[in-house]
């Protein structure tokens, strides 16, 4: 599969910025060995990493040591291709390295916008049940700075346990919109930050019909005149 960055899109959605392009029918997240977390450690995981450090990457990384000592720091290469330009020939994209972090069970990340240039444009792939969107990346659509925790689980047979513990620790936050179902639940919340800007939280939890689940959330900081 080769290496990958994971970010969220303009909606919140785990989107995966590859390297050449290939046939990736199967979502990258689902390759890690699932993890038996409970709902309180999947909201804890995130308060520390992403609401308490609000976009400042000395509090991310102090968090890490101290809460998520097994998510360390990697640097992926994303491999350079040729990539064709409709009535103009192609273009080359060049290789790119991008550091995240990863466990044997997830990623996190803290994007300020870093290397924004060098992955615009680069093949991106979004996961919506069995169809696979293939997209360019555009830094403008997927909003800097953002904090991301996706995790592969085992055990987990409901979202309410997740979308509750997030709740707990979005203090200050307004719920937006919940929504729990048999296979899926998700949730959103914002809040005021200075200059115009919300700040949204988005928690997806999904394949709970399965044997393993998918977490996704993400903390970002929304551009001005954008409310949810």
């Amino acid at each position: 599969m080769g290496d990958y960055v994971l970010l969220s899109d303009e909606i919140g959605r785990p989107e995966y910025i590859v390297g050449a392009s290939g046939d990736l029918p199967r979502e990258p997240i689902e390759a890690l060995r699932a993890a038996p977390l409970t709902s309180e450690r999947i909201g804890s995981l995130f308060a520390n990493l992403c609401i308490a450090s609000n976009f400042d990457r000395t509090a991310y990384h102090t968090a890490r040591a101290e809460h998520a000592p097994e998510f360390v720091t990697a640097n992926y290469v994303l491999s350079g291709y040729s990539a064709a330009r409709p009535l103009v020939g192609s273009r080359q994209v060049p290789e790119v390295e991008f550091a995240q972090e990863h466990s044997s069970y997830g990623r996190s990340s803290l994007w300020l916008g870093e290397n924004s240039a060098e992955i615009k444009g680069r093949t991106t792939l979004t996961y919506s049940g069995q169809i696979v969107i293939t997209h360019p990346f555009d830094p403008e659509d997927s909003f800097s700075p953002q904090c991301n925790v996706t995790l592969r689980v085992s055990g987990l047979t409901a979202s309410a346990g997740v979308l509750d513990a997030i709740q707990n620790a979005a203090t200050g936050f307004t719920a937006l919109k919940r929504v729990e179902k048999p296979k899926y639940g998700y949730a959103t919340w914002t809040r005021a930050a200075e200059n115009g800007r919300i700040v949204r939280i988005k928690a997806d939890v999904s394949g709970l019909n399965k044997a393993e689940q998918t977490v996704h959330l993400t903390f970002q900081l929304l551009p001005v005149g954008k409310t949810n």
